[in-house]
């Protein structure tokens, strides 16, 4: 690891909390002190290919049972989410495909079972995860509905003579699509989402247990189709179809069998049917935080990866001289602005984590209103802002970022699925929009004022107007609404009317969470540079977001025209002053060289091309 000053540690203090070292905060099973595994112990993967020369996928299911058998996949990372977001993490860092497999085998999957199970047939379901017997899969998005899951038609019939349900796909709309149950090198163990239905009732949707196969061949009824290739993100997604596919009483989780009980003794359970759905899609909302924190995590290092690059790759300067490409101005402010961003979104990210920490420690199963908004807006937040990032930094590498052995390829591919995935981020964040404007009383909200440009490093200025420019979003969103609703009676064209309005609102609600927590960091850090790099990072990411937006907030009077052309002078007074920080800044994510070990962040990047990645030998 670089050597590292007092700001980098503090800076790094900030960002991960009591997540620093990646998998420091976890138990090394079998050790008495509990000592933690540092993520330099643990062996980075080989860069290329699968373990075995087999299907891509295979080198992350490798990886999976390493960090099983080293550091523990388990109950208690549910338990204990800081544990799962560590994991995330480092799985992000070193090999992308193998958090996108981490959030389906230990988030979504064994996170279910332990909260909604209390059969034998889950406690064996769990164990069989835990041990490495099993993968684990969630079978919730359908083919025509997407991640609308309160529409889904996959049907689980209990048939009370055999005390069993019946799982089927009525179409192809409803297949199953996109989890990562096409491999057969190990049994596969999913929680499906079904519609329950007895006799004539719809009882709504629950989640059930359903062993997709062995080694050897599917479960009856069960059919399993591989999708076609993703480039750059080597996971083994399928179309998974029931035909009368059987499961045991047993395999329902509904908590604390009730309704097991109920269909049991041959009567009618009274089903809360929203309540239900919420208990079923529980740990969608934690997927949300743990696909941040991936994002997160991969713009950490693609950035490092970039800094590192622009430091040893030489270019031409002024006349005959040659330099390094950090020195060339174009060059080192992008870098300067993918720094600030990665910040940002790492202490949103961090935020988001805690808020789901706390909500473990009170035993939530399901989360509450403001604990689910939050998790909704860390993600399109963070997931959006990271792409940003990972996209600059691959430009930022030149014909460099467009290797996989770089990893940023990688990295782009595994956000690009962490913006769809758990809902897409257009439409959760159209959703939640919505939800503030129905919150909120347009009487209640204060007219605009027009703010002064804050000045520089006064990061509570800069909160004060990214709340100002949030209220008066919603202020124009409530009468849009009106309007909107005046003239269209249809519901879809009353929407669509303000649809860019809602989203619009939805960027500067993201925007006053993210000062926000650059505030809350700011104030954390126990170092005095430390407080002053991040204010200047936070005023490099303010004044961009400003400048994106600068026409609406002159057209609503919150700032005035003159302010405008400061822009581009305190952006560079900014840039400036981080510039000979770059290197320390990147020092404060804290990712160990040994994580890093691609070409593009060493000077001596020809020779690891030219040496084979499996035998070591140069060509």
């Amino acid at each position: 690891m670089s050597p590292t000053s007092r700001t980098a540690e503090s800076l790094h203090r900030t960002l991960l909390g009591d997540r620093a070292g990646l998998l420091a905060v976890l138990d090394r099973p079998g050790s008495p002190a509990g000592d933690g595994l540092r993520p330099e112990e643990i062996p980075p993967p080989r860069r290329t290919g699968p373990p075995d020369g087999g299907e891509p996928a295979e080198r992350s299911y490798g990886l999976l049972e390493m960090l099983r058998s080293t550091v523990g996949v388990n109950r208690s990372c549910v338990t204990d989410p800081r544990r799962y977001f560590a994991l995330e993490e480092w799985a992000a860092v070193v090999d992308p495909p193998l958090a996108a497999l981490l959030a389906a085998h230990l988030n979504l999957c064994l996170g279910s079972l332990l909260q909604l199970g209390s059969s034998p047939e889950a406690e064996k379901a769990l164990e069989d995860l835990e041990a490495g017997r099993a993968t684990g899969a969630f079978l919730a998005t359908e083919a025509v509905w997407g991640s609308d899951l309160a529409r889904l038609r996959t049907e689980a019939r209990y048939d009370a003579d055999r005390r069993e349900f019946v799982l089927s796909t009525p179409d192809d709309g409803a297949v199953k699509f996109m989890p990562n149950n096409a491999l057969r090198k190990l049994p596969k163990i999913a929680v499906v989402l079904a519609r329950l239905r007895s006799g004539p009732q719809d009882h709504g949707v629950h989640a059930f247990i359903c062993h997709l196969g062995t080694v050897d061949e599917p479960t009856p009824g069960v059919r399993v189709t591989p999708l076609p290739d993703k480039p750059g993100m080597p996971t083994d997604n399928a179309l998974t179809r029931f035909r009368d596919a059987r499961v045991p009483l047993g395999a329902l989780l509904d908590g604390d069998g009730h309704v097991r009980d109920a269909l049991r003794t041959g009567g009618s359970p009274p089903i809360d049917r929203p309540a239900a759905f919420a208990r079923s899609v529980a740990r969608v909302g934690i997927g949300k935080v743990g696909l941040s924190a991936v994002s997160a995590a991969m713009a950490r290092a693609a950035v490092t990866i970039a800094v590192r690059f622009a430091e040893h790759r030489h270019c031409a300067g002024a006349g005959a001289a040659r330099v390094p490409l950090i020195e060339h101005r174009v060059h080192h402010t992008a870098l300067i602005d993918a720094v600030a961003d990665t910040y940002v979104a790492s202490y949103a990210a961090g935020a988001g984590m805690a808020t789901a920490t706390r909500a473990a420690a009170r035993r939530h199963v399901v989360p509450t209103p403001d604990e689910a908004h939050r998790y909704t807006m860390t993600k399109y937040l963070v997931t959006s802002l990271c792409h940003h990032v990972l996209a600059a930094s691959q430009g930022l590498c030149g014909a460099h970022g467009m290797f996989a052995v770089n990893r940023i390829p990688l990295y782009l591919a595994v956000n690009r699925g962490c913006m769809t995935a758990e809902g897409d981020n257009t439409v959760i964040a159209l959703a939640a929009a919505r939800e503030m404007v129905h919150g909120h009383d347009e009487a209640t909200l204060r007219s605009p004022a027009t703010h002064p440009l804050p000045s520089a490093g006064d990061l509570q200025a800069w909160a004060a107007l990214a709340a100002a420019r949030e209220g008066q979003a919603l202020r124009t969103c409530h009468r849009a609404l009106a309007a909107a609703r005046r003239a269209h009676t249809h519901v879809l064209d009353v929407w669509n009317a303000c649809s860019a309005l809602f989203l619009r609102l939805a960027d500067r609600h993201a925007h006053r969470i993210a000062l926000d927590e650059l505030l809350a960091a700011h104030r954390q850090a126990d170092d005095a540079e430390a407080r002053q790099l991040i204010a200047c990072l936070g005023e490099v990411h303010a004044l961009g977001d400003l400048r994106r937006d600068a026409g609406a907030a002159l057209r609503d009077g919150l700032i005035a025209p003159e302010h405008l052309a400061l822009l581009d002078h305190r952006t560079d007074h900014c840039h400036d002053r981080l510039r000979p920080r770059l290197p320390l800044l990147v020092d404060g994510f804290g990712i160990p060289d040994s994580l890093l070990g691609v070409p593009a962040a060493s000077p001596a990047f020809v020779r690891d091309y030219l040496r084979t990645h499996r035998s070591g030998r140069e060509h």
